[in-house]
């Protein structure tokens, strides 16, 4: 999973936006840190290995981060999703004391993106409504998802755009 920050995607739209859309075709999870967090960084992905390696500061530091929610690049024990949760064996991993091992997932169903709580101790909202467990949820275009305490937002592709755009133009 690839790992953005909005800042760094506001810029390669204005730069040229076609090409932006043309290789940006995956949902997209957005986490806001709270103005004054120190907790550090908490959502994480691969990506992050990177920034290790080159000396770059991991901490978020109030950056909104954007994770585009495509196909899995390593593989797990969970093939058929987009695992989230607080273990770093997840495809995203959410790094919060109330975010269980494996909290929930992303599954694909007939070009529909579905959204799934994985019995999680902490349960997982979309739009404000807690999930069954177990119990497969469509996603809409643009939507506030929770996970424990944790909130983020949720982007299909052209809404991710629209959201750049409004950003862009601000």
């Amino acid at each position: 999973m690839a790992s953005y920050t909005l800042l760094m995607l506001g810029r390669q739209y204005l730069i040229d936006p076609t090409a932006f859309r043309n290789v940006y075709t995956n949902p997209w999870l957005l986490w806001e840190p709270p103005a004054a967090s120190q907790q550090g960084e908490i959502l994480h992905t691969d990506v992050y290995e990177d920034r290790l390696a080159s000396g770059a500061p991991l901490e978020s530091g109030g950056v909104t981060t954007a994770i585009e929610v495509v196909k899995k690049d390593q593989p797990n024990g969970f093939p058929f999703g987009i695992t989230l949760g607080h273990s770093e064996n997840n495809d995203v991993v959410l790094r919060h004391h109330l975010v269980s091992r494996f909290h929930a997932y992303f599954q694909r169903s007939k070009e529909q993106l579905l959204l799934v709580d994985a019995d999680s101790k902490n349960g997982t909202s979309l739009d404000g409504k807690r999930l069954q467990a177990r119990v497969p949820e469509p996603l809409p275009a643009r939507a506030s998802l929770r996970f424990g305490e944790l909130e983020v937002r949720y982007f299909a592709p052209e809404q991710m755009i629209a959201f750049i755009e409004e950003k862009a133009s601000a």
